[in-house]
């Protein structure tokens, strides 16, 4: 009977210390978790915020690239029309030419011919190479064009062109001898402070996808381009281009067009086709045009997601590592307590003979 008494405190005995070790062990694995999700918090944060820096940085690299390479196009483009504006011949043409004379009977017509044909060679994305008299009503230009009665104030860019005095590049139209939607770089010749004639090149906007495509970006990155006007020249959703004036839009995309029209460079985080974009734009200087670069935010922040994912399996691991040896550690330190509470009972007994050994030299 006294054996089962002594067996039954041990075991009340146990279960204080089990108690103590549990509720030890709850009370650090409640402050373990909240100084790891505060922790957590942080770090995401943190990366986070460097993730957005460097899409930013990446992505206004990219559309300065993009805005440098289509400025290096026109002003290749713009670099022919200023020779073909130092062609003494085709000066000669403009200036000789009067509004009753037949400009094929002219004595400049053949070679100015020949250079136009030349011009056009030395670039294949040139559809039409010109020259055109202002008040002489003709036009003179690759592929045996030659018209005697063109009315080249009748173009939309013509009074514009009037006050230029480099290359300037039009608006998109509709050019009627193509019958295709062209862009023309032009420059005026001028004669004593009079507008005698026009050299220029058009160029079919069929080139622009091609040209933008060429630009091998990473898979979920686009580009898109907007004239001066703010007309989509390009964008991947083809049912915009030359049909959309992209500061005409509304919300976010609308406020990005009015922001390129304006010369503005910059990057902003935008609502797009119902998903959270990045995009990125910049100037074409040359042609007074701007191109953007956009990435959807979802992917953008890709990488987030398998960070934040593996910083939670590290987290819960370590907060399970630190609680198992916490309360390892507290049954070892309190391992003497079962020992004290069995001396004790004996003591309250009226049994003075047993002794404690207590080794430790703490509060034990």
């Amino acid at each position: 009977m006294k054996k089962q008494l002594k067996n039954k405190d041990l075991s009340k005995s146990r279960g204080i210390f089990k108690s103590i070790s549990t509720k030890l062990s709850s009370v650090l694995l409640i402050a373990i978790v909240l100084v790891f999700s505060a922790t957590g918090w942080l770090i995401h944060s943190s990366t986070k915020e460097q993730m957005v820096k460097d899409i930013e940085a990446s992505l206004a690299t990219k559309s300065s690239a993009v805005s440098d390479q289509v400025d290096a196009m026109f002003a290749e483009k713009a670099t022919i029309v200023k020779q073909m504006a130092a062609n003494q011949d085709m000066i000669d043409l403009v200036k000789s030419v009067q509004p009753t004379d037949d400009v094929m009977s002219n004595t400049h017509f053949k070679s100015v011919m020949k250079s136009l044909e030349n011009v056009a060679r030395t670039d294949q994305s040139l559809v039409t190479v010109w020259v055109a008299g202002n008040s002489a009503n003709f036009i003179l230009g690759n592929n045996h064009l030659a018209e005697g009665n063109y009315d080249i104030k009748s173009l939309p860019w013509y009074e514009e062109a009037l006050s230029q005095t480099d290359v300037f590049f039009t608006e998109p139209y509709y050019d009627d001898i193509t019958e295709k939607t062209v862009l023309t770089a032009a420059l005026p010749i001028h004669d004593q402070g009079e507008i005698k004639g026009f050299v220029g090149v058009d160029l079919l906007l069929d080139q622009l996808p091609q040209l933008m495509q060429s630009y091998n970006l990473e898979e979920n990155v686009y580009t898109f381009l907007l004239s001066k006007d703010g007309t989509v020249l390009y964008h991947p959703d083809e049912e915009l281009i030359l049909n959309q004036k992209l500061p005409d839009i509304e919300g976010d995309l609308g406020q990005i067009g009015s922001a390129m029209v304006e010369g503005d460079i910059g990057l902003r985080l935008s609502w797009v086709n119902d998903r959270s974009e990045y995009i990125g734009y910049s100037q074409v200087p040359t042609a007074d045009w701007s191109v953007g670069a956009a990435i959807p935010a979802e992917d953008a922040l890709s990488g987030l997601d398998s960070i934040t994912i593996n910083m939670v399996v590290y987290f819960v691991v370590a907060c399970a590592l630190l609680i198992l040896i916490v309360y390892v550690l507290t049954r070892h330190m309190l391992k003497p307590i079962p020992k004290m509470m069995s001396v004790l009972k004996q003591l309250a007994s009226g049994d003075l003979t047993p002794r404690l050994h207590i080794q430790s030299k703490d509060e034990m």
